[in-house]
């Protein structure tokens, strides 16, 4: 049996920046600042290979649908080898891919044609689980079948695209007792899942930062990932 952490990283912090007489400081450097500080707790940390972290990340463009994909990581800013998985409606039904990314969600694009605009992550889970078992589990189970694809099998689920796919994926991760959620049916799920996505909005990636917003938080809290490790703050 593994077992699950519900609990958010202790290294999401809300850490209050102010300028030169207590004034608000650049909104730049609040995010080098933040990620200064985030990146010395976590260097602090024992490194575990058997432990992986669970995200939802959010594709965005004016004239498309936000698209949602899960990505998995060995850190918690999903940072360094991430897993992308998303699910894509073709002339042959919808199908499932999933990309190793070398360093974070946004280095490429989980879409092809790349449209999309990568928004952020949001930070789901801790387990207790290595990243490439992990993925091959979810693979095995979430794999847009003919059942999941039906419109809507009752008045607690929602209809299929990107954002059940990926609902689904974390459902399963909670009934394989990896996760727990306080909802009880996919559309509450779903519905605090994109309530994240408010947040990530409030802060959108900027120079060499991602917006990282914990789904166990409360308001406010938030942390920045890096798109690329040699690019300049």
């Amino acid at each position: 049996m593994i077992f699950f952490s519900q609990h958010m990283p202790s290294h999401f912090k809300r850490v209050p920046l102010s300028g030169p007489n207590g004034q608000p400081g650049d909104k730049a450097d609040s995010h080098i600042i933040t990620h200064c500080i985030i990146s010395c707790i976590i260097s602090s940390m024992p490194r575990d290979a058997s432990t992986c972290h669970v995200g939802v990340a959010f594709y965005a463009h004016r004239d498309f649908p936000t698209q949602w994909a899960l990505v998995l990581a060995d850190d918690p800013l999903f940072e360094g080898y991430v897993w992308c998985s998303n699910a894509a409606e073709t002339t042959n039904g919808w199908r499932v891919s999933w990309t190793l990314r070398d360093w974070s969600p946004a280095a490429g694009s989980a879409f092809d044609p790349p449209v999309m605009l990568f928004a952020g992550v949001v930070h789901v889970a801790q387990i207790s689980a290595p990243m490439g078992s992990l993925q091959a589990w979810i693979a095995r189970r979430n794999f847009a079948s003919e059942f999941d694809c039906f419109q809507v099998h009752a008045s607690d689920d929602i209809p299929y695209g990107t954002d059940k796919y990926v609902t689904l994926a974390l459902w399963r991760l909670r009934e394989g007792r990896f996760i727990n959620f306080r909802e009880s049916d996919l559309k509450g799920l779903a519905s605090r899942i994109g309530s994240c996505l408010l947040i990530l909005q409030q802060h959108p990636p900027e120079r060499n930062f991602f917006p990282v917003v914990p789904f166990e938080s409360e308001s406010g809290t938030i942390a920045f990932g890096r798109f690329m490790p040699s690019a300049l703050p």
